[in-house]
């Protein structure tokens, strides 16, 4: 081809001469280049497609490796572009040309990955090239110009109230692309041909002030060459923040004819009819993702459906297993691992059934995230949550959400991962999770609400095994937490407010039961980072049972206002302190709750401990027995304090009877210093048939004062029958040191009566406690003794109700008014039951 150019322009030289000599000719060798550019196009009507020449358009051309610019001040399918560099027809010679309209850089073409369009019109040019190696005639050269892309033209239907923002094309998750989406490229100049090249694989349309779509709207993206295995999908942003998906292909496509190495150009239309508003989805795992989910007959695909609906959207889920195939939004790093359900809107997520419709995060870090904006609603109802595993995630990575600004850690949250939002969960099965924190679920400042939810047998490397909730609001009625196993604090549920934060819980109803942890606090743990946090909870007739831990194999509580009201806390083991632990900057109410079966070194059923904030315990009306240690202080109760730190025991309308312990305080067990003291106050209780292992004659007492700064003031109640097999005869209450006291006022201890200033009553009858004592039990009751026998000195010789009002003690008038079975207090009767 060269040397036909060659010969060709040496003729055309020789003609120019000679037309010059004899006058008649024009000397168009020094005559400034004419393009006449047309444009070539695959559809017939190139018109239609808006391809045509506009006044001011410009070319870049290359001849002999360098480059010229041309303008043109005319519009139409074929102009004429004059050269505004110099370029003339003697200096083409015998060069081919190669011309650029819209090119951003030499020698290649480049579709910016964000089009600004403006009123429905694209004000990105589509990039074209035209190549000849034909010379000029009389300083004009003819250039049929290619589409050096593909255009992508998009009609929205006409729809209400919608303002259109911005429109991406991207691939689906997991789609293989090959060239260019936005249209990157190479051109050839000896032979005219595009090689896409680059890594390209989104192309955005930005309407500016946004375009209303009343009436519809038409508008066209150039794209490149590209194809896809696996579905491309459209994105429309509107109304500012909604977003809206449409699948254009499901499959395999390409937009262009051949490898990419091509000439080709295709016209690409696609028709798009946005189904917006809140309304009902309806998913199954067979779902197709190009049905918009409108019934149940056509459902769509559980992540079309979280993506495409608005605020107040319900999204039915068909029995079956799903998978995930979407990375949370925010994360940049294309890892599998990030795939997981988001619910990002006020939506309503309705299962089959627990068990029958199951979201499986199938070994990613997090099955569901919520990461809808503050106080929105999302409600989860019927369902199984599974398959969550954040076990080999890395370190303190995270993803910022761009939805709530939250970041998302990759080591919590296996199963359910919520920051800010209102959260309803009902009839839902949290299980099979694995990781490191807050495996089961992670709730962060949010507000809500579960009922009857199974959080059971996830596992943990970490802390939070079963559900961690962070701060916020949780209201819980009839959950289960069970068979959950870690190494870190709380296997079922951990409560926690960080520093100068809010937490209010309520659980009713709720059972916590065969959690395990290597660490403290197995079943529950509720914390405050410190005295700063603020953190309040309550439950009712919640069941803790058979949990095994360190410490703590039931419950565990620091820096927090608890109240814990007809709760049975039972058969917890701990290898180590404390079956139960109320520790620092505690304040703990318990009413009405039994104790009992529970096992550890120390404190069997609760280890009352400070060692920097002050610590107080109530026991109003409960029931403790038979808790017990082989070798270590507190059959049922061990409160302790240290470093210059308090602790408070109340004790109110209480019954300890058989629990065991092999040190002091075959019932509650004290120690302190005259810097750390630790005051119990024992009011209308009953302890009785408690007992000391220990053989070591300084040990004993079912009431035990161990140290200094110790004081115990016993009022109106019966201590007797207590057994301590080296010294019997201070099996009742000891007191280990010469400064600590025991202060007893219309009492009984031993066979030994008290009046009100702490003397033995001479005239009153001997107490005997297997006589006068006898135990009763009613069926939803805690176990009481009632009073029996004649001449029973406990019937007569204890407070009136006046005068226990005016002890002080700090419980209001109704609680010094009644017994442990809530009979009322009218005559003069001691110990925790005054009825028949």
């Amino acid at each position: 081809m060269k040397k036909y150019l060659f010969l060709f322009a040496l003729a055309f030289m020789a003609a120019a001469t000679a037309c010059n000599k004899e006058g008649e000719k024009e000397d168009y060798g020094k005559k400034e280049l004419t393009i006449k550019a047309s444009v070539a196009t695959t559809r017939a009507a190139a018109t239609a497609e808006g391809i045509t020449w506009s006044a001011g358009d410009a070319l870049v051309v290359t001849c002999d490796g360098e480059a010229y610019n041309f303008t043109t001040t005319q519009s139409g399918a074929t102009v004429e572009f004059t050269s505004a560099d110099g370029l003339t027809q003697e200096m083409v010679g015998i060069n081919p040309l190669t011309a650029f309209y819209g090119c951003t850089q030499f020698g290649a073409f480049t579709i910016p990955q964000n089009q600004t369009i403006s009123g429905g019109a694209s004000q990105t040019r589509l990039p074209m090239y035209a190549y000849t190696a034909t010379a000029p005639e009389k300083g004009v050269v003819e250039m049929s110009f290619t589409p050096a892309a593909s255009m992508l033209e998009v009609a929205l239907a006409p729809i209400n109230d919608v303002k259109l923002n911005k429109v991406e094309l991207l691939p689906v998750d997991e789609t293989q692309v090959a060239g260019n989406v936005a249209g990157g490229g190479t051109v050839n100049a000896l032979t005219g041909k595009v090689t896409a090249i680059g890594n390209l694989k989104t192309v955005s349309a930005i309407f500016q002030e946004g375009a209303s779509l009343k009436n519809g709207l038409t508008f066209r993206m150039p794209v490149g060459w590209f194809s896809v295995s696996g579905g491309m999908k459209l994105v429309l942003t509107y109304n500012d923040t909604k977003t809206y998906e449409e699948l254009l292909w499901e499959e395999d496509f390409q937009s262009y004819a051949g490898s990419g190495e091509t000439k080709s150009y295709k016209f690409i239309p696609v028709e798009v009819t946005m189904v917006i508003g809140a309304r009902d989805f309806y998913v199954s795992p067979e779902g197709k993702a190009s049905s918009k989910g409108l019934t149940a007959e056509s459902p769509t695909t559980l992540d079309y459906a979280l993506t495409s609906a608005d605020d107040g959207s319900v999204i039915h889920l068909a029995a079956g297993t799903y998978k995930p195939e979407r990375s949370l939004l925010g994360d940049e790093s294309g890892d599998a691992a990030h795939k997981t359900f988001e619910v990002a809107r006020e939506l309503t997520l309705l299962g089959a059934g627990v068990d029958q419709t199951i979201l499986d995060a199938d070994g990613a870090l997090h099955a569901v995230c919520v990461t809808a904006a503050s106080d929105t609603k999302v409600v989860i109802k019927d369902l199984t949550i599974k398959g969550g595993d954040t076990t080999n995630s890395a370190a303190d990575a995270v993803v910022a959400s761009p939805v709530n600004g939250a970041n998302y850690s990759d080591e919590y949250g296996s199963g359910l991962y919520a920051v800010g939002s209102v959260l309803e969960l009902e009839n839902v099965k949290i299980t099979g999770n694995n990781g490191k924190n807050a495996v089961g679920g992670y709730l962060n400042g949010v507000k809500s609400f579960l009922t009857n939810v199974e959080v059971s047998g996830n596992t943990s490397t970490g802390n939070g095994c079963g559900l961690w909730v962070s701060g916020g609001q949780m209201t819980m009625d009839g959950c289960v937490f069970s068979g959950n196993n870690g190494a870190g604090v709380a296997a079922g549920l951990y409560i926690y407010a960080p520093k100068e934060t809010q937490s209010i819980n309520t659980i009713t109803n709720c059972v916590f039961k065969q959690n395990v942890t290597t660490n403290n606090n197995s079943a529950l743990y509720i914390r405050g980072a410190d005295a700063t946090a603020d953190v309040h909870a309550t439950l009712r007739t919640c069941k803790i049972e058979g949990n095994q831990a360190n410490m703590g194999g039931g419950f565990g509580v620091t820096y927090a206002d608890v109240l814990f009201e007809s709760c049975t806390i039972t058969d917890n083991t701990a290898t180590g302190n404390g079956a139960n632990l109320v520790y620092p900057g505690t304040s703990a109410t318990f009413q009405n709750c039994i104790f009992s079966g529970n096992t550890a070194a120390l404190a069997s059923a609760i280890y009352e401990y400070t060692n920097t904030n002050d610590v107080r315990l109530d026991l109003i009306g409960c029931e403790f027995s038979g808790n017990t240690n082989s070798a270590g202080r507190g059959g049922a109760i061990y409160a302790r304090a240290a470093s210059a730190a308090r602790a408070t025991l109340n004790v109110i309308n209480s019954t300890f009877f058989d629990n065991r312990c092999g040190h002091f305080g075959s019932a509650i067990a004290m120690n302190g210093t005259a810097a750390s003291p630790v005051i119990a106050n024992i009011v209308s209780s009953t302890i009785t048939g408690n007992t000391t292992t220990s053989t070591v004659a300084t040990r004993g007492g079912a009431v035990g004062l161990e140290t200094a700064g110790l004081t115990a003031n016993i009022y109106n109640s019966i201590i007797s029958g207590n057994t301590w097999e080296t010294t019997p005869a201070s099996a009742d209450v000891y007191v280990g040191h010469i400064s600590a006291k025991a202060n007893i006022y219309k009492s009984i201890v031993g066979a030994v009566t008290y009046d009100a200033v702490g003397v033995a009553v001479t005239d009153a009858a001997s107490f005997v406690h297997s006589s006068m004592l006898t135990k009763k039990t009613a069926t939803g009751k805690s176990t009481v003794f009632s009073l029996t026998g004649t001449d029973n000195p406990a019937k007569t010789y204890g407070y009136d109700l006046a005068g226990l009002k005016a002890l002080g003690v700090p419980f209001h008038d109704v609680i010094i008014g009644q017994d442990q079975w809530g009979n009322a207090r009218t005559g003069n009767a001691m110990g925790a039951y005054v009825g028949e």
